[in-house]
């Protein structure tokens, strides 16, 4: 069975060996790829036009806060939270003179605007002057108290993370 066997596989290896060589030798078109995809197309535009929003959005975003930075520096609020906070030595004194500083400049200039308004809406009658001086009293008051309610709320939010993080 071994003597029969040999040579049958020899001519079955001879007869396959050239067409396997030949089929190296046959060349398939290459394939057309040149499908153009107006959805693509669109879902890349989207994409880009939304990353570049959000690098102008960030980019005036840091741009504001750098100048309210050099606001406050420049009027003094900072530098001023920032002694009180070293003279009492303590960060919580600092940072709530900040608030109230910053509370009660806002609160002026919102009570004053709004105060305006009132008396132009409601025609009190009020000289402009006693408008703005009322105007700037009461927002200076409210920008106070906000201040200090804010400074207890942050002081008890920042209690609740800390004890949250320790646990």
């Amino acid at each position: 069975m071994s003597r029969s066997f040999v040579p049958f596989s020899l001519a079955l290896l001879l007869l396959i060996i050239p067409f396997a060589l030949s089929a190296q030798h046959v060349q398939t078109p290459p394939a057309q790829d040149d499908d153009f995809s107006v959805f693509l197309f669109a879902i890349l535009l989207a994409g880009i036009s939304i990353m570049i929003g959000a690098a102008i959005f960030g980019s005036f975003l840091a741009m504001l806060l750098f100048f309210c930075f050099i606001g406050l520096v420049s009027a003094g609020i900072l530098s001023a939270s920032i002694m009180v906070g070293l003279y009492k030595r303590s960060l919580a004194a600092g940072f709530k003179t900040l608030l109230i500083i910053v509370c009660s400049i806002g609160g002026a200039i919102l009570g004053m605007i709004s105060f305006y308004f009132v008396n132009d809406f409601f025609k009190l009658d009020l000289k402009l002057s006693t408008s703005l001086v009322s105007g700037a009293v009461s927002g200076i008051l409210g920008g106070v108290l906000l201040g200090i309610s804010l400074s207890f709320i942050f002081r008890t939010l920042f209690a609740y993370f800390r004890n949250k993080l320790i646990a």
